[in-house]
């Protein structure tokens, strides 16, 4: 009887512990704090990112510098992807 009684706890105790209460982190959302625009400033100007999530795996991102000369200049469009269980950052 003591046996069973060890075993039992053995295997509660293990199935408790393997048990992860949180979700892993393996889905784009754990990075849903790049979403927004984002600004920095220097000496030139400022250059002001936005990012938009365009579905559960890509989110879209464009640049843009703004020059103390009133002169705009597009940097461009970024993506940052998930696939498969890597991610890529396309310039």
């Amino acid at each position: 009887m003591k046996l069973f009684f060890s075993l039992l706890l053995i295997t509660a105790i293990l199935f408790g512990f393997g048990r992860n209460s949180n979700p892993p982190l393996d889905k784009i959302s754990q990075f849903k704090w790049l979403i927004g625009t984002w600004v920095t400033s220097n000496n030139e100007g400022k250059i002001m990112e936005t990012w938009l999530p365009m579905n559960d795996s890509l989110y879209t991102g464009q640049g843009t510098m703004y020059r103390k000369t009133t002169e705009t200049v597009a940097l461009g469009n970024m993506q940052f992807q998930r696939r498969n269980k890597d991610y890529f950052f396309t310039p």
